[in-house]
């Protein structure tokens, strides 16, 4: 039972990073946690799929926020911390907070479920 939940705990410390120096500055990287639900998602997706989504969430260390980029959107919440989406690529989104310096991905999925959700969040 140890074994499990070391191994659990592993698997959502995926991306997790203190931060790094670079040029003499020191840069800020978030510990990425991803939620079960949205660990086994990519699972199921073909590889070079599974790399896109991999890479793009990996990403959120460095820069976590809405900028010009527009892959990225905040949502309010009523009554919970703010919500984010990433657009991973024209097929897959990411739901995502911002929580004590982490960033927790709590739900991945397509588009057309994205879509669905918008108001539910």
């Amino acid at each position: 039972m140890i074994k499990e939940m070391v191994a659990q705990e592993k698997r959502r410390h995926l991306f997790e990073d203190a931060g790094r120096p670079f040029c003499g500055v020191q840069t800020v990287t978030f510990p990425v946690l991803i939620e079960d639900e949205a660990f086994e998602f990519p699972g199921n997706l073909p590889e070079k799929s599974q790399r896109i989504v991999h890479d793009r969430i990996a990403r959120l260390a460095e820069d976590p926020f809405p900028g010009k980029a527009g892959d990225k959107e905040r949502f309010t919440c009523a009554g919970k911390d703010p919500a984010y989406r990433l657009h991973i690529s024209p097929s897959y989104t990411a739901f995502y907070r911002i929580i004590n310096e982490r960033i927790y991905v709590f739900n991945l999925m397509t588009i057309e479920q994205a879509h669905k959700k918008y108001g539910l969040l």
